[in-house]
């Protein structure tokens, strides 16, 4: 007897042909073939007697399940099979996941929830699975794959699925991807692939607008799901209003939907009247009091001052700005006080200001809820906090509790943590501390007047509840280290996690260790593959990239990134940098990863580079920086 892919066995012997009598057509096939490939043929024939070698499949036309609403729920049921009168089927793969899968998650065949299970499979479909339990060889192609995954699913086929799987994941472009994207978000076990190629089609929206398929075959849950990203590619916020106007114009019951479209235009953004003025002349948005209010909301902020607008964002009420509010890049070498910009808008470099504290080498920068913090350096435990819109310096700020360089530091939405680092000036700054602080609140209130010629706020008011703790100790000293907090992770339960990685310079390897918020205790995680300190660590979409560096035993300045994965805690080495870059600074927009300078083999950098997640390469930034160079 032989093992099958199913329950039950098989004798080797004993192989009769079945006729499967698709859309009335017939598709002879070996009993043994379908039993091996298919849990639900291995079931349907455990539950027959050897006298029926006949089983008929027959197709509803009236009831396709491919091009279903997805975003409905379907109703739960058992179903039966119209010519062997049994139950069987799977819709489409259980619980949510991060790959490829069919059936439910205790391993069952679920029953199918759109009607009976082999009414819903055509004949070409059919057909193409019988060559391939006989060939090996599935042909798959943008036509079929929707139906070959559905079938997959029915007939918990799980070859079959993991192949679908992996076309839709590969040689991803824009004349694809909306139809993948679909096929992909109707199957819960895919969830982590239909945001990739919901992330795909966030930056490369721009050009997507121009073709009728992200509005023709979009449903209205999903393209809101779109238009809610940060990472949305558009030159300016008017084209945003244009799209949820094109897409609601493209089918005339599709008004129904229209104000929960236009709430994810970032209406703050909208920089032309005319364009506000013409919105309310739109016979949609017209129409409805409520569409017409969140114009004339619009037109209100527009009519603000600059003053007004800063107080405007200061009532909690409102809540944080749009996510898509214009962002820039801020640089601070390791040997100076004059901190850089690039504008993602005007595409340009200019200098923003100068820290204020003399003599500081070796400070590391971070940014949390609209302020710059430069934290540290050489036998320094200085903090300075800089306020972005009001570009001025706060007179004073609570000090780090250790004298730190050579340190990590990171922030989230509420607190910034600083890691490791050295408390000594010795050449090597001796061994690495292991302590962590982290600052718990970071309100400030400045006061009115400011002094122009040192750009510092004079404050009646002294920063707010702000304070440094040390927090739980990692499990070893580390100095020329990198940290990151994790960035929208697949598995909620590593939300909040801190991770640490190098900086140990005595191990022949570079351990990592990783913080959970939630037990506030460290633990080690897998070693780098290469030994790598100095380096960057930044978090994109639930996954860390370790970028750059030195290692110290080969005097080898680093090139090479590598790409954590939390859930398989195993590090990938992805494609290299152009150019060796100790210390760069690494910051992540709009789905895109940006190394920028860094200490070179010959000289400090004033270049950039940009990495696409989707093509794994890096790219030289046409932009590099103007003042400033070297170590960040």
């Amino acid at each position: 007897m032989g093992p099958l892919a199913g329950n039950g066995y098989v004798h080797e012997d004993d192989d009769w042909d079945i006729e499967l009598v698709v859309q009335g057509r017939e598709i002879v096939v070996s009993e043994q073939l379908l039993v091996l490939h298919s849990k639900y043929f291995a079931r349907v024939f455990g539950q027959l007697d050897s006298e029926q070698d006949t089983v008929v499949l027959k197709r509803d036309l009236g009831l396709d399940p491919l091009s279903r609403d997805r975003d409905q729920e379907p109703d739960e049921g058992n179903v039966q099979s119209n010519a062997s009168n049994v139950s069987g089927g799977c819709d489409g793969g259980g619980g949510g996941g991060s790959g490829s899968g069919s059936g439910s998650s205790d391993g069952s065949i679920p029953t199918s929830s759109t009607g009976e299970p082999l009414t819903q499979i055509s004949h070409a479909t059919m057909a193409t699975l019988v060559e391939f339990f006989y060939s090996g060889n599935l042909q798959i192609a943008e036509h079929n794959v929707k139906h070959l995954m559905e079938a997959s699913d029915l007939l918990a086929i799980e070859s079959v699925d993991k192949q679908c799987f992996t076309f839709l994941a590969s040689n991803v472009s824009i004349s694809n991807c909306v139809k993948r994207f679909i096929v992909a978000d109707g199957k819960p076990a895919w969830r982590k692939l239909a945001k990739k190629l919901l992330h795909f089609i966030q930056l490369h929206f721009d050009s997507l607008m121009k073709l009728t398929q992200i509005y023709q075959l979009t449903s209205h849950h999903q393209f809101k799901r779109i238009l809610a990203g940060e990472r949305l590619a558009v030159p300016r916020e008017e084209k945003t209003l244009e799209a949820v106007l094109e897409w609601v114009q493209y089918e005339s019951e599709r008004y129904i939907h229209l104000y929960t479209l236009l709430q994810e235009v970032q209406w703050p953004l909208v920089k032309s009247r005319e364009t506000l003025i013409n919105a309310l002349k739109d016979p949609y948005i017209s129409y409805e009091e409520r569409c017409i209010n969140l114009v004339y909301e619009a037109l209100q902020y527009q009519e603000l001052g600059y003053e007004q607008k800063l107080e405007f964002w200061k009532d909690p009420v409102r809540g944080k700005k749009p996510n898509r509010w214009p962002k820039l890049l801020a640089a601070l070498p390791y040997a100076g006080q004059l901190i850089e910009c690039f504008d993602f808008e005007t595409l340009t470099w200019a200098p923003l200001t100068n820290k204020p504290t003399a003599d500081t080498f070796g400070a590391e920068m971070c940014y949390l809820d609209g302020k710059i913090y430069t934290l540290g350096g050489v036998q320094m435990k200085t903090v300075d906090q800089f306020d972005v819109e009001t570009t001025q310096w706060a007179v004073e700020f609570p000090s780090l509790l250790q004298y730190r360089v050579a340190h990590g530091v990171t922030s989230d939405d509420e607190r910034i943590y600083v890691t490791g680092g050295s408390a000594k000036a010795s050449r090597d700054f001796g061994p690495g501390l292991n302590e962590m602080e982290i600052l718990q609140s970071c309100s400030s209130s400045p006061g009115s007047s400011s002094n122009t010629n040192t750009n510092t706020t004079t404050t009646s008011n002294s920063i707010s509840a702000a304070k440094w703790i040390m927090g739980s100790s990692m499990d070893v000293g580390r100095s020329y280290l990198a940290s990151a907090l994790l960035h929208e992770p697949d598995d909620p339960r590593h939300a909040g996690d801190l991770f640490v990685v190098g900086g140990c310079l005595t191990e022949t390897v570079s351990t990592a260790e990783v913080y959970d918020s939630r037990t506030r205790k460290w633990r080690t995680i897998a070693n780098t593959l290469s030994k790598r300190d100095s380096l960057a660590l930044v978090s994109l979409d639930g996954e860390l990239y370790a970028v750059g560096g030195f290692n110290n035993l080969e005097n080898k300045y680093l090139k090479s990134a590598e790409r954590y994965d939390p859930t398989t805690d195993t590090w990938t080495e992805i494609n290299s940098m152009q150019v060796g870059r100790r210390s760069p600074g690494v910051v992540r927009h709009k789905g895109k990863i940006y190394a920028v300078g860094g200490m070179g083999e010959s000289e400090d950098l004033k270049s950039v580079e940009v990495y696409d997640v989707f093509q794994d390469q890096w790219k030289k930034f046409p932009h590099p920086m103007r003042d400033t160079c070297g170590e960040f």
